[in-house]
């Protein structure tokens, strides 16, 4: 009997929001700077263990739905509601930030640090892509593979398809909100997903991860 070759596992490294204004700008995260020398240092390293490397980006609009300044008599972190236009018992409850990541500026740019080790659409060996999220201006984006009513899509499921990925390994900023966000909706999916929690830093220092299905790694 002829047995078929064993399928070689392919694997994605997602590093989430590597951007300035969540590393010095009107979102810090603590340990943002410090963050962008680990994930550095990792890639120069530890790239060719990836079959695919995908940088994730808020891509906002300056009218995004998401900035209390564009909400009359809200200001930054006031509780706020999202309601589906389809179904008006569906909701997500979360709160409204300061204006952060507006395309055209600074603030929306991958610390160049990161950006710079991309060769030719490459690091090292390994394909690198970028992937924004958050651009449809009605629409809030933890996860770097839908909406937080899970109504709206990036490509990146799709990407991920077409790569044969099968296991996904998640980094970046923030912790307790993309990042772990993004690991969920990549468990839903299907994909074996893993969070380097060295490689993450969080918003709330008292925050841990609980998520079923994903698999902490604390030495990444």
């Amino acid at each position: 009997m002829n047995f078929p070759e064993k399928i070689k596992i392919k694997r994605c490294l997602l590093i989430i929001d590597m951007q300035y204004d969540f590393i010095s700008g009107s979102l810090k995260v603590s340990g943002g700077e410090e963050l962008v020398m680990k994930i550095a240092e990792y890639l120069k390293e530890n790239s060719d263990n990836f079959d695919l490397i995908v940088f994730t980006k808020d891509d906002h609009p300056r009218e995004h739905v998401s900035f209390a300044s564009n909400h009359k008599s809200k200001v930054p972190f006031d509780e706020y509601t999202y309601v589906s236009k389809n179904d008006s018992s569906h909701v997500f409850k979360s709160c409204l930030w300061p204006d952060h990541c507006v395309v055209g500026t600074p603030g929306n740019e991958i610390h160049n640090d990161l950006t710079s080790l991309i060769l030719n659409e490459h690091i090292g060996k390994t394909k690198t892509i970028v992937v924004g999220k958050g651009k449809n201006l009605n629409r809030e984006y933890y996860s770097c593979f839908n909406d937080v009513l899970e109504e709206d899509f990036t490509e990146l499921q799709e990407i991920l398809e077409t790569e044969l990925i099968s296991e996904v390994f998640i980094c970046g900023l923030a912790y307790d909100y993309c990042v772990i966000n993004s690991a969920k909706s990549s468990v839903q999916l299907g994909f074996t997903t893993f969070v380097a929690e060295n490689l993450t830093r969080k918003i709330d220092s008292s925050w841990e991860c609980n998520e079923p299905g994903v698999k902490v790694v604390t030495q990444f």
